[in-house]
C-alpha cells in the first residue's frame, strides 16, 4: 500500500517536533525532542492528501559543508507505504551539484532502505551505544532517481 498524494515541503521546527518526539521519545514531553543544533538545521516533512502530517526529518549543516540527515521519523500508520522514501527522494531531488552532500549514521537494520533510496554507504559498521552503524553519503549525481 503507498500514500498518493504526498506533500513534501520545508516547515519550521515547531511544526515537525511534536511527530519526532512521538517516534524518538515517546515517554517524554514533546521539548525532549529538540536538540542545540535545530536553530541551524532545515527541518522537512511530508502532508497526506488530508494535510496530516506523516514523517517528518532535519537537516544540520556540518563542518565540512554537508547536511546530516537526523531524526527520519514516519507515524506509525504510515511505516510501509513509500513515505519515508519519498521524503528522501525529496531531498536528493531538490538538490544541484553546488548543494551540500547529505551525510547520515544509520543503524544497521535499515542499510538496505538508505541504499535503495540512493545513499553510498562510506565505511564499515562501528557500534556505539550497543547499537551497530553505518554511514552513508547522497550520491555525487541524482541519475535515475524519479520523483
Amino acid at each position: 500500500c503507498v500514500v498518493s498524494a504526498v506533500d513534501y515541503r520545508f516547515v519550521p521546527l515547531s511544526l515537525i517536533l511534536p511527530l519526532r518526539s512521538a517516534v524518538f521519545f515517546p515517554d517524554k514531553p514533546v521539548q525532549a525532542g529538540r536538540v542545540k543544533a535545530d536553530d541551524v538545521a532545515r527541518h522537512v516533512a511530508a502532508f497526506g492528501p488530508d494535510g496530516q502530517m506523516l514523517a517528518v526529518a532535519s537537516l544540520y549543516p556540518q563542518a565540512d559543508g554537508s547536511e546530516r540527515l537526523r531524526f527520519l521519523a514516519t507515524r506509525v500508520d504510515s511505516r510501509g507505504q513509500g513515505v519515508a522514501s519519498g521524503l528522501l527522494r525529496f531531498l536528493l531531488l531538490r538538490r544541484s551539484s553546488a548543494d551540500p552532500a547529505i551525510c547520515l549514521h544509520a543503524e544497521t537494520p535499515l542499510t538496505a532502505f538508505y541504499e535503495r533510496a540512493g545513499f553510498v554507504a562510506e565505511a564499515a559498521t562501528y557500534e556505539r551505544h550497543a547499537r551497530r552503524y553505518r554511514r552513508f553519503r547522497s550520491p555525487p549525481t541524482i541519475a535515475g532517481l524519479t520523483s
